[in-house]
């Protein structure tokens, strides 16, 4: 058993190493599927709705399209998802929020840390 069970590890941590290995090769490709993966999550979701990401194909474009945000303007879609709204930042329903204090803004912001699908 443990012989079948050392066999199972070995194969898996091996198929893992060859992963890892692909992604430190090609970091461009790699960062660029992920990218792809986030916006196709995303897209249903109101944020994604708002910034239409349907039509991003590029980090450039997303950047152009999509502003950078201070916590202020986040604060809303935060509390709406605290009161149970789905799919507004992110897929899903928050079952939890976590408070992190953010050491250079000095107040607490609030982040996901688990959602329910």
């Amino acid at each position: 058993m443990r012989k079948l069970l050392n066999q199972t590890f070995k194969t898996y941590y091996s198929w893992r190493m060859r992963l890892i290995e692909r992604f430190m090769d090609f970091p461009d490709e790699a960062q660029e599927r992920q990218f792809k993966q986030l916006l196709l999550k995303a897209r249903q979701t109101e944020w994604g709705k708002k910034y239409a990401y349907k039509e991003l194909k590029t980090p450039a474009q997303y950047a152009m399209r999509v502003p950078v945000q201070d916590y202020d303007y986040f604060k809303p879609f935060i509390e709406r998802m605290m009161g149970g709204a789905r799919d507004v930042l992110w897929t899903g329903q928050v079952n939890g929020i976590q408070n992190l204090l953010a050491p250079r803004v000095r107040k607490v912001n609030l982040f996901r840390y688990r959602m329910i699908i």
